[in-house]
């Protein structure tokens, strides 16, 4: 069985840089968003907070292909089903570890953290 097979999923990965705005101060600029990637969401967690406002935390595991364009401080948007239904909110990359095989890179996992506020 391929990996390939196992990405049931679709996201968008927008990779976000830190540069300087006219006064100096550090902006999150978006860099160009790629659609349609193939990946597997798995949810890890969830907390619901109360303080200082009210939002649920969620944190999850995205199983990407070797090669994928994906970095700390990305944006990860877009997440559905094979039936377009949505699987996630917006979700900032945490962590991304790369798995490798016998020889070369298999594939990597990227950590998101997801705040939802309600």
């Amino acid at each position: 069985m391929s990996l390939r097979s196992l990405l049931t999923h679709t996201c968008t990965i927008t990779p976000r840089t830190i540069s300087d705005d006219a006064l100096g101060n550090e902006v999150e600029v978006d860099g160009t968003a790629v659609t349609g990637v193939p990946c597997r969401l798995d949810v890890l967690t969830g907390d619901e907070m109360d303080r200082p406002a009210q939002a649920v935390v969620a944190t999850h595991r995205l199983f990407l292909e070797s090669g994928t364009a994906i970095a700390e401080r990305s944006a990860v948007t877009a997440i559905a089903d094979a039936a377009g239904t949505s699987l996630a909110a917006t979700a900032d990359v945490e962590f991304v570890q790369v798995v490798s095989g016998r020889r070369l890179m298999h594939h990597q996992v990227a950590y998101l953290k997801e705040v939802r506020n309600g």
